[in-house]
């Protein structure tokens, strides 16, 4: 998410409050936010210290894309088929599976045996967009990717669970007013990325 969309939310918060000094951090582990001096992060999926204050930003989902020039991908029209085409995995961790629902029913675990597992959501877009195969990815990252023509939406109504996206801070005490304002810049920015479809 940081690489993919804190650039253009920086320079928008920078004009709106050309005051305040923003530093971000991209790291790929949890944080001990109170030890090491952050004012907070933004964690996906569940929160799971409960001392920490939380504010739901968004709920995020990924969907199933692949290059319009993937070999019969026409024919792609259920989960189940999915282990006829060859797909692109996250590498960290990769659990061997895609969990995919349709809105209202069970989450099914779909089995997938990459032959690409790669270390980023980017390298996997762009793996998918130059035809590797098949990938689940982030709504925010495929919305334009889908828009463009560069990759197809496949199984449409197919999606991975839902889980929120939520700005952590360290304590109540913590929550500055100059932090709520960043807080609520990042809220509206998102809301309105956020693509209706996929």
């Amino acid at each position: 998410m940081g690489n993919l969309l804190i650039g253009r939310f920086a320079a928008s918060f920078a004009a709106a409050y050309p005051d305040i000094l923003l530093e971000v951090h991209f790291l790929d582990r949890a944080r001990d936010l109170l030890e090491e001096g952050f004012d907070g992060a933004v964690r996906f999926g569940p929160i799971e210290d409960s001392g920490q204050v939380a504010r739901r930003l968004m709920d995020g989902h990924a969907v199933v894309v692949a290059s319009p020039g993937l070999a019969d991908i026409t024919a792609l029209h259920s989960p189940d088929q999915l282990d006829r085409y060859p797909a692109i995995g996250l590498a960290n961790p990769w659990v061997g599976c895609w969990t995919l629902q349709r809105h209202g029913e069970t989450p099914r675990e779909v089995a997938v045996r990459p032959r690409l597992l790669l270390g980023s959501m980017l390298a996997v877009r762009d793996a998918a967009r130059a035809g590797a195969g098949i990938a689940v990815l982030p709504a925010l990252l495929a919305a334009p990717e889908i828009a463009s023509g560069h990759l197809r939406h496949v199984l449409p109504g197919w999606e991975t669970p839902r889980k929120p996206l939520t700005f952590v801070s360290p304590s109540a005490l913590s929550v500055t007013h100059r932090l709520r304002v960043f807080i609520d810049h990042l809220a509206r920015e998102l809301r309105e990325m956020m693509p209706a479809n996929p």
